[in-house]
């Protein structure tokens, strides 16, 4: 009984705070899919492990209030591909990083500064990418 309770104890815990997390109105969501070109004798399970275990964590702690998802489709128009979630409270939060400037200005001071703590293991991506491109939309919960 004892270690049925400890059991408890420790998904209560560790694995509540999982699930805590839903989409409320005025939540926005980043919906990124890429196209990637990957380094010669890089899997692309060498990159997913990469980008979930390093480049993610980087990201969420420098742009704070953003939680990112690596989302991989396996059915549909994009079966194959992979892509991120951005999980922003407000389109203000995300505009607190991001600018609508166009291709050549898309942070803002803010942003630039958070992307710049993590150029270091943005850097490391170039490892396992010869290049990329994405398609983006962001969506406003109603």
């Amino acid at each position: 009984m004892k270690k049925l309770f400890t059991l408890f104890l420790f998904i209560l815990l560790f694995h509540f705070p999982t699930f805590s997390q839903s989409l409320k109105k005025g939540n926005l969501l980043g919906l990124h899919i890429a196209t990637l070109h990957l380094r010669p004798g890089i899997t692309r399970e060498q990159f997913q492990d990469f980008y979930i275990k390093t480049i993610i964590p980087e990201f969420e702690k420098n742009f704070s209030g953003v939680k990112v998802y690596f989302i991989k489709a396996i059915r549909g128009e994009n079966e194959n591909s992979v892509g991120l979630i951005y999980f922003f409270e407000s389109e203000r939060i995300r505009d607190t990083y991001f600018d609508d400037g166009g291709i050549d200005s898309i942070y803002t001071v803010l942003g630039k500064a958070a992307q710049e703590k993590g150029k270091s293991v943005g850097d490391q991506l170039k490892k396992y990418l010869e290049s990329s491109s994405t398609k983006h939309t962001d969506w406003v919960i109603q």
